[in-house]
């Protein structure tokens, strides 16, 4: 029967297709030196001290600010555990949503001219060069009824606050570090405590967040007049104004006093302690606990 014949293949087009793989890398593979430099690079892993170090600084920087991020949001699960549970958040919106009479006087307060100056005689200020020997004064004085139990009598009488005058002078006037700074309180004109501030130099504290109250000493005599809590608040206020976002301070473990005080005023235990040989001999030893706060 008539059919029409298929064309034949003679005329077939040649395959303009390349022999390389569709998606290929397009690139030689790399040598095993190659691959391993590269894979070292990625990693970055810090090997001196100095690049281990910043490197933790900065995981913790990160984790501090992660957590204020969370803190500032209202998550609960990032408070501290002195702040955790549905008791304090009860008492913490009991608090904020309290009313107070001084809300009343606060727009005639804004209305009333300054008519006169402040009649309080206990204030507590920045320390000069020329407070050294008051400084010295009461630093002396607190050594020898803190340590009565400790140090021999004639080492105790033996304290000379000239030299410790010295001391302060020189410190005062060419401070280590911009941070270290030192507060004292007074009443009317006479220094009856100081406080010192710092970056906290214990090694697993970062001295860029962590700040240090390194001592916190009032006249045994002045005690219980309000001086010491006006030079922890004035303190914490320092320590924010330098930006540390925690601070730490040592005590001696059997100071039940201080650390009811410290601990009424926000301060908890943080695990860490330590020895202190006054002799250096292991014959006189007092042994510490870490407090530390977070700090607004």
């Amino acid at each position: 029967m008539f059919r029409r014949n298929k064309p034949e293949a003679a005329a077939q087009t040649p395959s303009t297709t390349s022999d390389t793989k569709e998606g290929g890398k397009g690139r030689p593979t790399p040598t095993r030196r190659e691959a391993e430099a590269a894979a070292k690079a990625r990693a970055k892993v810090p090997r001196t001290r100095k690049e281990i170090a910043a490197a933790q600084r900065q995981a913790r920087g990160d984790t501090s600010q992660k957590v204020r991020a969370a803190l500032k949001g209202g998550d609960p699960k990032y408070l501290p555990a002195r702040d955790a549970g549905p008791v304090k958040a009860f008492l913490r919106d009991l608090v904020d949503s309290r009313f107070s009479f001084v809300e009343l006087r606060l727009d005639a307060a804004r209305l009333l001219p300054v008519m006169s100056t402040p009649t309080a005689d206990v204030s507590v200020r920045v320390a000069w060069a020329d407070d050294a020997p008051g400084i010295a004064e009461v630093q002396v004085a607190a050594w020898q009824t803190a340590y009565a139990d400790l140090l021999p009598a004639e080492a105790l009488a033996g304290l000379s606050v000239e030299q410790f005058s010295a001391g302060w002078h020189a410190s005062l006037s060419n401070p280590e570090d911009a941070r270290n700074r030192v507060l004292v309180a007074l009443e009317r004109n006479r220094i009856v405590g100081f406080a010192i501030t710092s970056p906290a130099g214990d090694p697993d504290c970062d001295p860029v967040v962590d700040g240090e109250v390194a001592e916190l000493t009032v006249l045994p005599g002045e005690r219980r007049q309000g001086h010491g809590s006006r030079l922890q608040q004035a303190a914490v206020d320092t320590l924010v104004a330098d930006r540390f976002t925690r601070a730490v301070t040592w005590l001696a473990s059997a100071d039940d006093v201080l650390r009811e005080f410290l601990t009424a005023g926000g301060w908890a235990p943080d695990g860490a302690h330590r020895e202190l040989d006054l002799y250096g001999d292991g014959s006189v030893t007092v042994k510490q606990i870490r407090l530390h706060t977070a700090l607004a």
